[in-house]
């Protein structure tokens, strides 16, 4: 892996030079150097705790060992502390400082209840506002209860923000009169070291609502109203229709007599929806139901499926073969990955289609063919933090959901730019400041 200089930005320095707080957040957003911030924290609390354990806590195993191990053990290398690694029973760290060695837990919140084995000096909390409320809430206060030894006893989370869940609960609506307390606020433009193209990227992908978040990282209700609030019946219309020659992409649903799909048209490269199947027995069905309305595409082999990859075990019928097997007998195109993407990205990649934080709306739908999915569109609510499944209007917006997300999907960049910035001197300075309080 290319290690990427220490640079320490200022929130960065703030976070990590704040011992005596007993409760430390970093709120940021994408890209404005969290888990560098938590990985040098990590280090630095290790070293003023020698000869006890600290712990770190990812909302997953694969999170932390995709994201927070790598960025730590580029840290150690590029600050030249010794340490051994073990990765069995349980992964950990152990960190060699001139005086003593301090073990580095590294666990997840899959398995929350465990944080009850442990004896820690300090905890270091990546992307909490991930985890769910049921499991967050009584973690924290779990954990909260056994930071009981060392010289230097803190919890300190980073976290992009995720609506008001627990972040900003714990350091804003219940910090009032608490002096334990205190929250760093920092955002993506705060990084003079990303890729020229990585905010231009976020601005293309992510609605106006998830910049304020994403990008300047604040605190924005992201699970109530309307699901697909981007959406805008008169500014998201168009009259496109299918025209001879035309590839067909439709989206796919599968649920026993609820079967959905949605026909899109690329035009100029851009998703058009023209057309919609709706309340279909099973896939049979709906298969019958598009060779019928399209027989020349269908024998020109113009017709691409975008299923729900559920489809790959799932039956509509009672037939042995799957509902994607019966698509690909039926001779169309498929285009499915092993899992589905995840709901959040799904739905984001939707809303950014249909309006950008540059006011660019690039995915159109022609409200006359699709009236029940533009009906949806402007009906699903939240509910209890997920998309409503009560009065069946996600079955056409999934189906839709599955070919955006290959054809508009929200775009993970290179973060880091390899040319210097005019505040390297500042970031440099910082990184000093860093090494001098390690002894370095």
């Amino acid at each position: 892996m290319t290690i990427v200089p220490t640079k320490v930005l200022k929130h960065q320095l703030n976070f990590c030079s704040d011992f005596t707080t007993r409760f430390l957040g970093l709120v940021a957003g994408f890209g404005a150097g969290k888990t560098k911030a938590l990985a040098l924290k990590t280090i630095l609390l290790a070293s003023r705790n020698v000869g006890t354990d600290g712990g770190v806590y990812s909302p997953t195993h694969t999170l932390a060992m995709d994201t927070f191990v790598p960025e730590f053990e580029d840290q150690l290398e590029e600050l030249k502390i010794p340490y051994k690694y073990r990765a069995t029973p349980l992964p950990s760290f152990t960190l060699k400082f001139p005086n003593g060695e301090t073990r580095v837990l590294i666990r997840s919140f899959e398995n929350w209840r465990r944080i009850r084995a442990n004896n820690l000096s300090f905890a270091c909390v990546d992307e909490i506002d991930v985890v769910e409320p049921k499991i967050s809430r009584p973690a924290l206060k779990l954990l909260m209860g056994r930071i009981r030894v060392g010289k230097v006893r803190q919890i300190a989370m980073v976290s992009t923000p995720e609506g008001f869940g627990l972040l900003y609960e714990f350091f804003v609506k219940e910090a009032v009169g608490k002096r334990d307390r205190r929250f760093i606020r920092a955002s993506t433009y705060d990084n003079p070291f990303l890729a020229e193209d990585y905010i231009p990227s976020l601005l293309e992908n992510y609605p106006p609502e998830l910049i304020k978040a994403y990008l300047k990282g604040e605190f924005v209700n992201l699970t109530s109203g309307a699901v697909y609030s981007s959406f805008d019946r008169a500014l998201n219309n168009c009259f496109e229709s299918v025209q001879p020659g035309d590839r067909l992409h439709i989206g796919m649903d599968f649920n026993v007599g609820k079967m959905a799909a949605v026909v899109h048209v690329l035009r100029t490269g851009l998703p058009r929806a023209v057309d919609e199947f709706v309340g279909l027995a099973d896939t049979p069905a709906m298969i019958a139901a598009i060779k019928a309305r399209y027989p020349e595409h269908d024998r020109q082999r113009l017709i691409t499926i975008y299923p729900d990859a559920a489809g790959n075990s799932r039956k509509t019928t009672n037939a042995s073969e799957s509902d994607i097997a019966l698509l690909r007998q039926a001779a169309f195109t498929v285009t499915v990955d092993a899992s589905n993407p995840a709901v959040k990205d799904r739905i984001n990649a939707m809303n950014g289609a249909f309006c950008n934080a540059k006011g660019d709306r690039r995915y159109l739908v022609n409200t006359l063919r699709c009236p029940r999915y533009t009906e949806a569109l402007e009906q699903q609510v939240w509910k209890d933090g997920e998309p409503d499944k009560s009065q069946g209007h996600d079955h056409l917006n999934d189906s839709a959901g599955y070919f955006i997300m290959k054809v508009l999907p929200v775009i993970h960049t290179q973060q880091f730019a390899t040319s210097r910035s005019p505040r390297e001197s500042t970031a440099s300075k910082n990184t000093q400041t860093i090494r001098q309080t390690l002894g370095l």
